[in-house]
């Protein structure tokens, strides 16, 4: 027994030798060979405006890892020198919430104004960035760049030639200032049962057959397109924009902009900006920085809510809906509407505005009046 005891004694010394002269090995990490962009690797960005890729695939490689730009270059290998200059350029330093910064100072107190390069990456998360000051680098459109970063971490260092593509063009749309996504211009009537119904209600996006030629008309600014016009009236302010929204009858006079709103518990154009005033040319908004709305956001706007409907050519808009159906919502009731409460008008539209500047926009309907 002694010796069994003995035994077990010495295998625990040893045990506890080797134990104590043993280090656990320094881990390397691991560097995937897989690294790239998520999505497409080709940016279709418009000289002078923001655009962004997706992050990266990481390929499961060890956090983490540091993403630097080695050489942007054409299709002739070359450089644009301008890429490696820093350029004033507005940045926001926290999101921005509509709920809660609604005064310019507020908006303003989580933007900056720093010196960045036109192309800059993410470090963190390989996101390639293309900033505003790109106009200022003696780009034309149809230029194309390829990107070649590298990647680092606690393994190594990988060299990733043609990570990105960057092509240099005008958007899809013709437009350059603002692009237009989405537009309803409509006349709504308050029923008997109070459901909101349109009786006139004029589409313009992508699902429609005929968006590609009125869009082109919108943005050509031809007046082909009777319902809808907007355009770039000034260059100034240099950062942000000035929005100016004008609804008129079909007599040609504005309804009252004091008197514009966001429509029901939607949010709008109004909602997302700063420095509301009705002036002379419409409803005036601002904002501090482009792209406006910071948001994807579709935009509802209502006007005055008249109960009377000596302000709507009824029979008009009747015959309207017969030969019409695709720019209507609703059956036309046998009583003409008579039980119905009232009507206004009601705009929806998603348009984005990239460029700095001042712009309007003018809506018109058919078959109403303001007096």
């Amino acid at each position: 027994m002694k010796k069994i005891t003995l035994y077990v004694i010495t295998m625990m010394s040893l045990l506890v030798a080797v134990s104590s002269c043993f280090r656990e090995p320094t881990v390397q990490g691991y560097l995937g060979d897989g690294i790239c962009l998520q999505g497409k690797d080709t940016l279709y960005a418009s000289i002078g405006r923001k655009a962004a890729t997706s992050t990266a695939w990481l390929d499961n490689s060890t956090v983490p890892v540091k993403f630097e730009i080695v050489k942007i270059r054409d299709k002739f290998g070359l450089t644009n020198e301008h890429f490696s200059e820093k350029f004033p350029t507005r940045l926001w330093t926290a999101p921005y919430d509509y709920q809660s910064d609604t005064t310019e100072e507020l908006v303003l107190a989580k933007l900056k104004d720093v010196d960045v390069n036109p192309i800059m990456i993410n470090e963190v998360n390989g996101q390639i960035r293309v900033m505003e000051s790109t106009s200022e680098c003696e780009i034309v459109m149809g230029d194309v760049y390829n990107v070649d970063v590298k990647v680092s971490n606690s393994k190594g260092t990988k060299y990733i030639k043609d990570y990105a593509k960057i092509c240099f063009q005008t958007t899809t749309s013709g437009g350059v200032d603002f692009y237009v996504h989405d537009f309803v211009n409509g006349i709504c009537i308050a029923d008997a049962s109070g459901e909101n119904v349109f009786p006139y209600y004029d589409q313009m996006n992508s699902s429609q057959t005929d968006f590609s030629t009125r869009i082109a008309h919108v943005y050509a600014d031809d007046g082909v397109e009777s319902t809808m016009a907007i355009r770039k009236i000034s260059d100034e302010p240099s950062v942000g924009i000035k929005f100016y929204l004008k609804i008129y009858d079909k007599n040609g006079v504005m309804f009252d902009p004091a008197q514009y709103h966001s429509y029901s518990t939607t949010t709008s154009y109004i909602d997302y900006s700063v420095n509301r005033q009705t002036t002379d040319n419409g409803m005036l908004v601002e904002f501090p920085v482009t792209p406006w709305p910071t948001s994807d956001i579709y935009s509802y706007i209502a006007g005055k809510f008249y109960s009377s409907f000596s302000n709507l050519d009824i029979k008009g808009l009747k015959s309207f809906v017969a030969q019409n159906p695709k720019k209507t919502l609703v059956e036309w009731p046998a009583n003409d509407y008579a039980d119905a409460k009232g009507w206004y008008a009601r705009v929806r539209s998603r348009i984005t505005f990239y460029t700095a500047g001042t712009y309007e926009m003018e809506l018109h309907l058919p078959f109403t009046s303001v007096n």
